[in-house]
């Protein structure tokens, strides 16, 4: 995240946290709930640009209040400095298409390769990823030695 989204990011959470609406659903004990219920997390500093804009949208009734709003995985993966980049998340997709791999293949792999299963690759982090990459790349090799051999 640059020096100026940073700045950006803090202005959203100051207008949000000082907007008529936000004090009303504060001094009910209910903002919690009400991210979680749009969000799926608990805390406004968890949540992208993006969906900070739109809950000061539904806080200005510039849109309509939606429950279930999908997730933006890349936009709060910039907030954490220890999550997949794009170009992990690219490279594992590319390695998994040479593969011939389908998605459900690719997460059982990562399952074997971290410990659990995920959803999709958005929630890992630059370690977990590394250890995917890795992972692929070795069955690639092996798939190239059982070609030649053949």
């Amino acid at each position: 995240m640059t020096k100026n989204q940073e700045i950006y990011r803090k202005q959203l959470l100051a207008r949000i946290h000082t907007h008529p609406q936000y004090k009303i659903i504060k001094d009910n004990d209910a903002w919690g709930d009400w991210l979680s219920v749009r969000f799926g997390v608990s805390s406004s500093k968890e949540l992208s640009l993006k969906e900070l804009n739109k809950i000061l949208d539904i806080l200005n009734n510039k849109c309509e209040d939606e429950i279930d709003l999908k997730p933006d995985f890349a936009g709060r993966n910039m907030i954490k400095s220890d999550k997949i980049t794009t170009k992990q998340n690219q490279k594992i997709y590319v390695l998994a298409n040479e593969l011939c791999w389908d998605e459900m293949k690719l997460l059982r792999f990562v399952k074997r390769q971290i410990g659990y299963y995920v959803l999709t690759l958005k929630t890992l982090s630059k370690k977990q990823a590394n250890k995917v990459i890795i992972g692929l790349e070795a069955v690639m090799k092996s798939e190239v030695k059982k070609r030649n051999k053949a």
